[in-house]
């Protein structure tokens, strides 16, 4: 070929460069776009520039997102590069988005099988596809279905893998999850069944069977390295279901003696699992356990994440309070905590009718967040309070230092709009000694709450 010849076709090479970089490539096929160009910038001799074009810029110029994001794929797991091919596989995967578009309308290949057991991509990303397809179709069902199949088989991949496969893997069980949550309320909308979510969870437990039954150690690449953030995932699940028992078989696993040390996790597989674990033995009447653990959540959290310290001091408050911690009015404006303004108030006065009140007007909250009965358990301090006020009062007008009148209580129940009898408030006095609340004993014959002349009443602390 003639050096000017050459010449003009470096340029028209150059030209076709910036243009491309103008034009958006999934708009164009492989077919369109060589066409376009050929008679557009050099028409004397279009197959020779076809030519050059396609050998000289195989991925930049005549790849469209499709046979991009194969390649991509096929790059990730030639180099093990765990970061990358989460970014191909996880559903908000723009490129995936642009490549399952292409796949979608036009028809197109997904990559070639690889060595080993990676000869199922093709059917792990056909999968992934059609679970896009099915998310912009607003279909959540059949994009949980696809997705449950595209981690399937990924977690059949990651059983003979090192760790490098993890982030991938983490990516695929979140979105797994999120999905199924949201079909679930598709179905519920729908007046169905919901399900997708429990059909989520036997997955889930595949997945960290497949990490926490690896034996190679962390240096060796194990991929128990990643079962803590899986196990994060399982409890999301458990708590939307509400099916709270299956959680004990998660946290021995985290305090078994052969489970990897905590702190090697990341800090928020760290603090979501506390967090988690401080609401379990908040249910189970373990508050100080929870108070630990929620607190740990609280304190190594970033203090930029708002809204999440608000979320876990939603239970730590009640944990707090439950073991004598009551929370200063500073804190709770500074951080919104209204539900608890009217309780702490009530208990620090011993007003018995402020405190119903404030159960009364958040009762549905306190329902919807599986706290009504964490906040109940705070009545027996604000009886404590109204006690040690009518104590109070007695001293100051009589000489008797430690003997409270049960017809004084009585009354002062009367004046709060509660009414109870004798009976019932020895029970409630007697509950209060037994919880180490009050110190001293009932005089039953006499009717009498006989304090302790030391510390009769364990002061709380703010």
């Amino acid at each position: 070929m003639p050096l000017q010849e050459l010449l003009v076709l470096a340029v028209h090479i150059l030209c076709s460069v910036q243009l491309l970089q103008c034009v958006k490539l999934r708009d164009i096929t492989r077919s369109h776009l060589s066409s376009h160009l050929v008679t557009q910038l050099y028409p004397r001799s279009p197959s020779v520039l076809s030519w050059r074009i396609s050998s000289t810029f195989p991925c930049t110029i005549m790849s469209d997102p499709l046979s991009l994001y194969n390649q991509h794929i096929e790059s990730a797991i030639r180099r093990e590069d765990g970061t990358q091919l989460r970014e191909l596989l996880r559903i908000r995967s723009l490129e995936a988005a642009h490549a399952t578009e292409i796949y979608i309308v036009e028809g197109g290949s997904v990559p070639s099988p690889m060595p080993d057991a990676w000869e199922v991509i093709p059917d792990i990303v056909q999968k992934r596809f059609a679970a896009g397809g099915a998310l912009t179709a607003n279909d959540w069902v059949s994009c949980s279905e696809h997705l449950s199949e595209c981690l399937t088989a990924f977690i059949n991949v990651v059983q003979s893998e090192s760790a490098w496969v993890l982030p991938a893997l983490h990516a695929l069980c979140t979105d797994l999850r999120v999905v199924a949550g949201e079909a679930d309320k598709q179905l519920f909308k729908e007046r169905m069944k919901k399900r997708m979510l429990e059909k989520s969870e036997r997955i889930l437990k595949r997945a960290f069977m497949t990490t926490n039954n690896d034996r190679r150690t962390m240096e060796e690449g194990s991929k128990r390295a990643g079962t803590l953030a899986i196990i994060n995932q399982l409890l999301k699940v458990y708590f939307s279901l509400n099916n709270l028992r299956l959680c004990a078989n998660l946290t021995r696993t985290v305090n078994a003696p052969n489970f990897p040390p905590f702190e090697n996790y990341s800090i928020s597989d760290r603090v979501t699992y506390k967090f988690f674990s401080g609401r379990l033995h908040l249910y189970d009447d373990r508050v100080r356990e929870a108070t630990v653990d929620l607190t740990y959540a609280f304190s190594h959290m970033h203090q930029d994440q708002f809204e999440n310290l608000r979320h876990v001091l939603l239970y730590l408050i009640p944990a707090q309070i439950l073991t004598g911690l009551l929370p200063s009015e500073k804190m709770l404006r500074k951080y919104n905590m209204h539900w608890y303004m009217k309780i702490s108030e009530a208990i620090r006065t011993g007003n018995l009718r402020l405190f119903d009140d404030a159960v009364e007007q958040y009762e549905e909250f306190f329902i919807t967040r599986a706290l009504w009965l964490a906040v109940e358990k705070m009545r027996p301090l604000v009886y404590r309070s109204l006690i040690r006020r009518v104590g109070n009062s007695i001293s100051d007008a009589t000489e008797i230092q430690n003997k409270i009148p049960l017809d004084k209580i009585r009354i002062a129940l009367l004046m709060c709009q509660k009414e109870m009898d004798l009976d019932e408030i020895e029970c409630v006095v007697a509950n209060l000694i037994y919880c180490n609340y009050i110190k001293g004993y009932i005089s039953h014959k006499v009717g009498y709450l006989v304090l302790s002349k030391k510390d009769p009443f364990p002061q709380l602390q703010v």
